[in-house]
């Protein structure tokens, strides 16, 4: 049976409009139930069919909701019909921080504080800060605990501050970040660094995961009461889109075949190409630009700063469940290789049967890894004044690439009076400097820090101590108070204020580059740089293995073995211009050595043969000059030397023995007798040489000297007395 051709056309046009994408709606409708008010709530609708959701619509800015929302007093949305559409949904930025709070004085003083509330739905929508809290009759060292009522938001921030003053941009205020607690006991505790936005950002529309969803319904409308939000993860964009649907192949049961797999792409290449060209044949290739969305924070404090959170961007995502006997490989690769050319492995099995020729051909690997960091810092000027709260910068393009958490700091408006230098591991110390508590959340760079391209290395002013002494946050490899540059005397230094991007995609707002708030007011034509730092952990690699194991475990780390029919080139591991050739820490032995020829080698080019180090600097450190082998200080002054000369000890040095080498014998003289025996301390392997003397001005000798001991003969007999003969005596094998 044949259908005629309109009911064709009618079927296809049905199945073609099932299948396109569900249009942005427009702004739900909004209508106050009750007394109006002075608060302004955002609100944003999609629409949802089987497929997926739609992008966002333009919020709603309501900017006479109810100051209390109720079911009396509240704010009724009634969502726009889209085509498709199965079910509706409210967004909204609404979020309360806590603006009264309970407080016990635990310990009372003269101290006045001041302690001010943020609340936080998901990762990106911010309450404005609500305070202060007047806290009179405080210790110095504030012992309070603090209950608020929960006000619905995912979570809450407490700072505390000297002054009246709302905090702003950077600052060393807060005691609780990113946490669910409705308490907090402030007892001594030390306020950590955040970059404080006091207004909040209500206009932002929710991303992601958190507490953003008002209510759904089929189309009827949607009442703002005051109720809890519910948790939802929600992008801003149209997952009914075709394009936005991710190609999953899905293969539920596959059979075994060797070189086939359940999705398996097949290519081959006779591609000519001329002959000095650099061409890539690639059977896939993966572009993934990401640009804009990132989040990188782990906490510094973990007794403050509750939560953590790293976006991952992956081109390959491979995902292995394990559960049957074999050998498991995420990536199994086999290559063989007949021809001329480089041979690199990652997790491989290959043959090398080609050969090298030129020096571009670098052979097999196992791995080839080639990092390099990078210096840059890119300057530019203010094209507008810039208020103290302000989160964007207009710059020129001059300002070059800068991306998520990029610092900036302003030069004009630097600081550079008297002299400063660093004690320890992050403390500063200034000559004539007069600092003030306001550069907390500024930035300090030194002149010695400086290379010779002229890039600063810079680091934030974590807290203020007094007009010549600062604290500085000196990160390096899992410490936040370890300082390894140069300004170690007073010097040249510059403190500036400081801001960083707060998004990663410097083109994406005509106002300029969206920067966390400034703490002070930037003006237009001010000098500012994206800096180069502050620092960065930068090594080869990590390996890292660990579990629970049986007795009969086998635990290595890594194991090189040669099996060719030839010795090898070169040593196993090799380094080259590094500091240290192979450090060990918490080891049970830093080297151990079996079945080898020589234990340690080492060259004339190589002045330092071994360090001992105790944190810093040097205790001692073997090495080797025109003496021979030399111990010296940490300044390279010679302690014992040992060559060809024999053994030599330098400066104010002396060769000191122990019990077994040397002593003292009293004897008890009777004036008849002549001979006395003396006993070594322990027996030798053989008789060793003896010298010896003794306290009186007669003659003495040593004779039938054994392994045990040796007898002192006096000339004449000594006098009578308790204990008056005392005879001192070195022994040497």
């Amino acid at each position: 049976m044949r259908l005629p051709l309109l009911l064709c056309c009618l079927l296809l046009g049905l199945a073609a409009l099932a299948q396109a994408p569900l249009a942005r709606p427009a702004p739900p409708t909004v209508e106050i139930k009750g007394q109006p008010g002075t608060r302004t709530v955002y609100y944003w609708a999609f629409a949802r069919d089987k497929s997926g959701h739609s992008a966002y619509s333009d919020p709603a800015v309501v900017t006479n909701a109810p100051d209390v929302l109720s079911a009396d007093n509240a704010v009724v949305l009634t969502p726009a019909p889209v085509a498709g559409a199965a079910e509706y949904g409210i967004l909204t930025s609404r979020c309360d921080a806590p603006r009264t709070a309970n407080v016990e004085i635990g310990a009372k003083g003269e101290t006045t504080v001041y302690y001010w509330f943020q609340a936080r739905n998901g990762r990106g929508v911010w309450s404005p800060v609500a305070g202060p809290l007047k806290v009179d009759g405080c210790a110095e060292t504030p012992e309070n605990t603090l209950a608020w009522a929960p006000t619905g938001a995912e979570y809450y921030y407490l700072y505390r501050t000297a002054t009246p003053a709302m905090p702003v941009g950077w600052r060393a205020c807060a005691l609780l970040a990113g946490g669910k607690e409705t308490t907090w006991s402030d007892k001594g505790l030390a306020p950590v660094m955040i970059a404080v936005n006091p207004a909040g950002n209500p206009a932002e529309k929710p991303e992601g995961q958190g507490l953003y969803l008002l209510g759904t319904s089929d189309g009827k409308a949607i009442t703002d009461s005051g109720q809890a939000l519910t948790f939802t993860k929600i992008y801003d964009m149209n997952t009914t889109d075709p394009a936005f649907t991710p190609y999953r192949p899905t293969v539920t049961s596959f059979e075994p075949g060797g070189e086939t797999g359940a999705f398996m792409l097949t290519n081959q290449n006779r591609v000519k190409t001329p002959q000095y060209s650099w061409d890539m044949v690639n059977a896939m290739t993966i572009h993934q630009d990401n640009i804009a969305g990132g989040l990188n924070a782990y906490p510094r404090n973990w007794t403050i700063e509750r939560e953590n959170g790293k976006n991952t961007y992956n081109g390959i995502d491979i995902h292995q469940f394990n559960y049957t006997p074999g050998q498991h490989s995420p990536y199994l690769t086999f290559m063989y290789n007949y021809g001329l050319g480089d041979n690199v492995f990652l997790h491989m099995a290959g043959e090398q049967h080609g050969q090298n020729r030129t020096g571009g051909d670098e052979g097999t690997e196992f791995f080839s890894l080639h990092m390099t960091r990078r210096l840059s810092a890119n300057r530019t000027t203010l094209g507008a004044d810039a208020k103290a709260g302000t989160t964007f910068l207009a710059v020129g393009r001059e300002i070059g690439t800068v991306a998520g958490a990029r610092g900036i700091v302003n030069l004009t408006q630097q600081y550079t009076a008297g002299a400063a230098r660093v004690e320890g591991g992050n403390t500063v110390i200034g000559v004539d400097t007069n600092w003030t508590p306001e550069m907390e959340g500024r930035w300090i760079s030194f002149d010695a820090d400086t290379t010779k391209k002229g890039i600063r290395q810079w680091y934030l002013i974590e807290r203020y101590l007094s007009p010549t002494r600062v604290q500085i946050f000196a990160y390096t490899y899992w410490s936040k108070a370890a300082y390894k540059g140069s300004a170690r005397a007073n010097g040249a230094y510059m403190i500036c204020p400081y801001t960083e991007m707060a998004d990663g995609d410097a083109n994406r707002y005509a106002e300029g580059l969206k920067v966390t708030p400034l703490a002070t007011d930037w003006h237009q034509g001010d000098a500012v740089e994206a800096i180069a730092g502050p620092q960065t952990t930068f090594r080869l690699g990590w390996w890292e293995m660990g579990g629970e194991f049986l007795p009969q475990d086998h635990a290595a780390g890594l194991g090189i073995a040669w099996n060719g029919d030839k010795p090898t080139s070169e040593g196993a591991l090799i380094t080259y211009n590094w500091g240290t050739g192979l450090e060990v820490h918490n080891g049970q032995a830093g080297m151990v050595l079996y079945n080898t020829r020589a234990g340690i080698q080492a060259y004339k080019e190589s002045p330092v043969l071994i360090a001992v180090i105790r944190d810093d600097p040097y205790r001692f450190q073997l090495g080797q000059n025109q003496d021979g082998f030399v111990i010296e200080d940490q300044a390279s002054r010679p302690w014992v030397s040992l060559g060809a000369k024999g053994i030599t000890v330098h400066g104010s040095g002396t060769i000191t023995g122990g019990a077994r080498t040397r002593g003292r014998s009293a004897f008890s003289g009777d004036g008849q007798q002549v001979a006395f025996s003396l006993a070594f301390p322990a027996k030798f392997d053989a008789a060793p040489y003896v010298v010896a003397s003794s306290n009186l001005p007669i003659g003495m000798g040593v004779t039938a000297v054994t392994a045990e001991g040796c007898t002192v003969t006096f000339a004449t007999p000594p006098p009578p007395g308790a204990d008056n003969i005392v005879v001192t005596w070195m022994v040497q094998e």
